[in-house]
């Protein structure tokens, strides 16, 4: 289970919610919209926000994985990008099994994470840069 879905929009936070658009009859979203969970571990499923960014700026949203039985992937992608994200050239994602992804190419990129950790996932559209915190510890440029 994925939970706690905020974005920092400069120095503003609003409360961003799981899409429930799109739909996969195995991903339950909560009604409050703040948490999302497969209920099928031999399948993908995926999420987005109800909200994008574009045009300039710098944008920040966390995750929280409460679920010990799943994985996560986090990251950024844009509106015409398939739900698996890092699986196109449409979006790019920091996993949980600690591989950085874009366009089904899956590299190495730093530790694992999983139950109770938090992941920040920042992009600055000026600087065209992408990077990711783990429980609020800086984990290099993942993408530029």
């Amino acid at each position: 289970m994925i939970k706690k879905s905020f974005l920092k929009v400069l120095s503003s936070y609003s409360i961003i919610l799981v899409t429930k658009y799109i739909n996969y009859s195995s991903k339950t979203i909560d009604t409050d919209g703040l948490a999302c969970q497969s209920q099928d571990q031999r399948i993908w499923n995926g999420a987005r926000s109800t909200k994008g960014v574009k045009g300039k700026g710098r944008y920040y949203f966390e995750i929280t994985q409460t679920d010990p039985n799943g994985i996560a992937r986090v990251g950024w992608s844009v509106p015409i990008a398939i739900i698996d994200l890092g699986t196109d050239n449409q979006g790019f994602v920091y996993g949980g099994t600690g591989k950085k992804s874009f366009a089904k190419q899956f590299d190495g990129y730093d530790e694992t994470f999983g139950v109770n950790d938090t992941i920040g996932s920042f992009i600055d559209l000026d600087r065209m840069k992408i990077r990711f915190f783990k429980n609020a510890s800086f984990k290099y440029h993942l993408f530029i």
